[in-house]
């Protein structure tokens, strides 16, 4: 704020000396008393001032966290009130030009020629290979039950009983042998024929992917029931060739016309199921083997020589 006029440095000194010894207790008294003391129209000694005449106009002077001095023209304040802006210095170093980026290079219209890959390295020569011996076979693992053959020699067979075909017997055993067991049954033919020195009892055996029957008389163990349950024995039916006869000659068809082959020798055939055909010897009955998919003429069987459980009509 502009002033017509400001006091002087040594006006504020009396004025804080005058208030700080305390030789006035009003401020505006000591305001007053220094101004009359500065003033060039000052009269006699104690006169103050004609508040109307032209010079110096004293109005207040307020002691205090801010004095306010009212002087020639304005007003002035303490502390004075000072408004700090920090300015920059100016840099005395230009600064360094920067370089513009470079412009991107314009494409190439024409393109790569191609590249031959480099050649491979030449293989090494291979090591000659190792045979590798043949692996040895181990004998399955027997889980479960199992009992133990005699001394002698063992046939397991495929029913339970002693009658049947060629191949009736599955498998020898012609030293003691450990077996894995699946159940007990009794024999599948009644009779005779049905039994090893008149017993009756057979043991089913697990041989690796199929089974068969040994009689109970065959093996070591005789607690065996203990270890197993019961099973019913399987349906086995088989016809007695007459006597005439000594081939087994089964056909494809139940027909004479058919593709026939020789199954074996023997008056025993296993047979499963029966069917009609064509007429052989005054008979169309015919009788589908146990072993493969073929059929015997009924006409070949003695009449009342069937064995076993008869089977049923065949189903096509």
């Amino acid at each position: 704020m502009p002033f017509v006029h400001l006091l002087s440095a040594t006006l504020f000194a009396q004025l804080l000396a005058a208030a700080a010894i305390g030789d006035f207790t009003n401020p505006q008294d000591a305001a007053s008393k220094v101004i009359e003391e500065r003033s060039p129209q000052r009269g006699k000694q104690g006169a103050r001032p004609n508040p109307a005449a032209p010079g110096l106009q004293v109005s207040s002077v307020a002691i205090s966290p801010v004095m306010t001095v009212w002087g020639v023209g304005g007003v002035l304040q303490w502390p004075p009130r000072v408004q700090v802006t920090d300015v920059p210095a100016p840099n005395p170093w230009p600064a360094a030009p920067v370089a513009p980026a470079p412009a991107a290079p314009a494409p190439n219209p024409w393109p790569a020629a191609p590249v031959a890959p480099a050649p491979a390295a030449p293989l090494a020569a291979a090591a000659p290979a190792v045979p590798v011996p043949p692996a040895v076979q181990q004998p399955a693992r027997i889980q479960g039950p199992t009992v133990m053959t005699q001394a002698q020699e063992v046939m397991c067979r495929r029913f339970p009983d002693i009658i049947g075909d060629g191949s009736g017997h599955m498998k020898v055993y012609k030293e003691p042998t450990a077996l894995q067991i699946d159940c007990w049954t009794t024999a599948s033919i009644d009779g005779a024929n049905g039994r090893i020195q008149n017993d009756g009892i057979w043991v089913k055996i697990k041989d690796d992917q199929s089974s068969c029957f040994i009689n109970e008389l065959e093996i070591q163990d005789k607690d065996y029931q203990s270890k197993v349950k019961y099973c019913a024995p399987p349906r086995h039916w088989v016809g007695v060739i007459q006597e005439q006869y000594n081939r087994q000659d089964c056909y494809t068809c139940p027909s004479l016309d058919c593709q026939s082959s020789n199954l074996g020798a023997g008056r025993y055939v296993d047979v499963d199921c029966f069917t009609n055909g064509e007429a052989a010897g005054g008979n169309r009955t015919w009788y589908k083997s146990h072993k493969q998919n073929c059929f015997y003429p009924g006409a070949i069987f003695v009449e009342r020589g069937w064995l076993g459980t008869p089977g049923s009509r065949c189903v096509s």
